[in-house]
Order: structure tokens, then C-alpha cells, then sequence
């Protein structure tokens, strides 16, 4: 369920009385960023770490924010729309900030607009659940700039989406242009062979993830052996444990391809040292 209200440029407004232009850089070229939070009934997950990219985002892409956008004037906005949202329990908080109109690829001002959204989340959000995945036969990443932040344009996504949907799979896993892992279609990919875990570095195209950010600190003050880098999508297939993690959340797979887990994976996974050392984070 979403709010009726939301804050466009500071001010609470009911969703019906928002506009923009239709030139609106957002519209035609998807020049915006945008941040996902959890406010799980009583605080907001990993805002300091949200706004880190969001902040470092807006820089690469050159915005003029300093004056109407900063961490404390957002993060008190979003709790005044909690307030007035009238839901309870955790909930969905969307943060979208683009340039102002003006300009075709090259812009004429660097300003910006922003929209803070709020969504009701369902009581079971983030249940740690089982997940048949595939690898995707249409969408390679590349990694640039631009590639590990949250940016307005989610095409190749949005293939990949329809692609996970004609095939009857509940994810699929996305690689690089030169064929290896890089992440889910929206969540970032862990695995985990001879004790060792593994996850794709950001130069593979992946997005850094608010959850894949913990994560690898919560293995790393465990005292896990934990790799970044460039893996094939054989290593992936070797592995003993594959697990998706965004700010929903963590899934583990059950079934890749034609191959399958245990069927007890689910159990042996929750009795392990890698499971004990993030399961703060769910």
C-alpha cells in the first residue's frame, strides 16, 4: 500500500497535486538517482550508509544539492511523512532526486528536484525464504562510473524482469560483458565454496548494495574468509551455498538451472557459522 502523501522539493503534498515539467530531465533521459530504505517500526536501516551513495551519486553526476538536499534535512523529512502516513510496522521509503529541466544530453543546470515516497510493507517482508534461479540469456553489465549506484534508468533490469517472468523463475542471475557474475536482477549474489565465500567486485557491474556493504563487514569481523573479484559462472555453479542479499533482505537458492540443493539446505544453512554472523542483519 502506498501513502497518499508524499514531499516533493521539501513540502507535503497530497500525490494527485505533484507536477513536473514535461521536459523534465527525469522523464527524458532518466538523469536521477534513487535510494530504497526499510523503516522497520522503529528506525530506518543503514541510513548513514544510504546516504553515502546517494551523496557520492549526486557528485559524479555533478548535482547543485548542497543548499536544499543534506542527510539531516532528508532524514527529518522522512520521518515526518512516517508520521503522517498513518501506517504502522515496518515500511518502504523511496527517495528520488533528478536534474532539473533544461538542456538535451548536456544539461543547463545542475539543480535538482527530489520526492520521498512511502510504501506499507507486509509483516513477513523480510522472511529468509528459498529461491529457483536461473542466468539470464539477455542482459550483460558493464562496470563504469555509474554502474554501482541506483540510477533512474533500470532498462536492462526491467528485460531481465520480463525475462525471469517468461521463464517462471523467481530471480536470475546477470553477468558481465566478459562472462562473469556480476548480481541478481535487483539484489547482490553471495556464495559460499569450501568455507571460503565468494561475491563479485564492483568492477563486474553490480551495484553496491546497502546489504552487501554489511554483509561482507559482518563475515569480515567474524573472521570469515571472504573474496571479492571476477568468478566465472562455472565457480558459481560448484558452489555449496548461493545467496541473494538486498535491503529486503536474504534469499538463498534452492535450485539453479537444472541443478539442485539439498533439500534440507534451508536448515543446514541457518546451522552454520555464515548464517549466525549475518542474521542481525535480516
Amino acid at each position: 500500500m502506498e501513502s497518499n502523501y508524499v514531499i516533493f522539493n521539501g513540502l507535503v503534498k497530497k500525490q494527485h497535486l505533484v507536477q513536473v515539467s514535461v521536459s523534465d530531465r527525469g522523464i527524458r533521459y532518466g538523469d536521477g538517482l534513487f535510494e530504497t530504505l526499510i523503516y522497520d517500526g522503529s528506525s530506518i536501516r543503514f541510513w548513514q550508509h544510504h546516504w553515502e551513495r546517494l551523496e557520492r551519486g549526486m557528485r559524479i553526476l555533478q548535482f547543485n544539492f548542497k543548499d536544499s538536499f543534506d542527510s539531516q534535512s532528508i532524514f527529518e523529512m522522512i520521518y515526518e511523512l512516517i508520521n503522517i502516513s498513518g501506517f504502522t510496522g515496518a515500511q518502504k521509503v523511496r527517495i528520488q532526486v533528478w536534474r532539473s529541466a533544461g538542456g538535451l544530453y548536456e544539461p543547463l543546470n545542475n539543480s535538482i528536484l527530489f520526492l520521498i515516497q512511502l510504501f506499507q510493507l507486509p509483516e513477513n517482508y523480510n522472511t529468509f525464504n528459498l529461491i529457483n534461479v536461473g542466468f539470464s540469456d539477455t542482459i550483460s553489465l558493464s562496470g563504469n562510473i555509474i554502474s554501482s549506484l541506483k540510477t533512474s534508468n533500470s532498462l536492462l533490469r526491467i528485460v531481465a524482469a520480463n525475462e525471469r517472468k517468461s521463464r517462471n523463475l523467481d530471480d536470475l542471475i546477470l553477468s558481465d560483458v566478459n562472462g562473469f557474475v556480476s548480481e541478481f536482477i535487483a539484489a547482490n549474489i553471495f556464495w559460499i565454496k569450501d568455507h571460503i565465500v565468494y561475491t563479485p567486485d564492483l568492477d563486474c557491474g553490480c551495484v553496491s548494495g546497502i546489504m552487501r556493504r554489511n554483509v561482507i563487514d559482518a563475515f569480515q569481523k567474524a573472521g570469515i574468509n571472504i573474496q571479492e573479484g571476477k568468478f566465472s559462472i562455472a565457480s558459481l555453479k560448484e558452489a555449496d551455498f548461493i545467496f541473494s542479499t538486498n535491503i529486503a533482505g536474504i534469499k538463498l537458492v534452492k535450485r539453479i538451472d537444472n541443478k539442485d540443493f539439498e533439500s534440507d539446505i534451508l536448515t543446514t544453512f541457518k546451522s552454520s557459522q555464515y548464517f549466525s554472523s549475518i542474521q542481525s542483519l535480516i
